[in-house]
């Protein structure tokens, strides 16, 4: 088979498997020297925060409760028992996490500020492995005010 693409010339036969030739050697820069190629400088780490991470670092900053959906869509305290409409909880921080490739590991964690002054978090499954009252307590969640 010959021919050509935008005057590059093309020669060689596709293999029984169907697969077309390899042209690498028409990308090659003759002016290149031989020998394998350079590695690239490495590249910045990028840390990115883990659950515990970031659990970590809003418990530093006060939000020292832990808040859970309820089977009617509002929160309770698991320090002291009371239970929290979420239109009248302050969103103070959200920190979302999102699977690579899983749907099933999206995750967000939520500082919030309660009326009575109390700082918890929350956090929860959300897309399609939301449990139905923890998406019920994220759909009243976002009409709350955020700061």
């Amino acid at each position: 088979m010959n021919g050509s693409t935008d005057g590059l010339p093309l020669s060689g036969v596709a293999d029984e498997g169907g697969e077309a030739p390899c042209l690498a050697h028409l990308l090659e820069d003759p002016n290149m020297p031989e020998g394998p190629a350079a590695e690239p400088p490495p590249s910045p780490s990028i840390h990115e925060e883990t659950l515990t991470d970031a659990i970590q670092r809003l418990r530093a900053d006060g939000y020292l409760a832990d808040l859970s959906a309820t089977k009617d869509a509002n929160l309770i305290c698991h320090s002291c028992g009371q239970t929290y409409d979420p239109l009248a909880l302050t969103i103070d921080h959200t920190v979302r996490f999102e699977g690579d490739s899983n749907p099933d590991d999206e995750a967000i964690l939520l500082a919030v500020r309660c009326p009575d002054g109390c700082m918890g978090l929350y956090s929860s499954a959300f897309g399609p492995s939301a449990a139905p009252e923890e998406a019920a307590v994220l759909r009243r969640l976002a009409r709350s005010p955020i700061d």
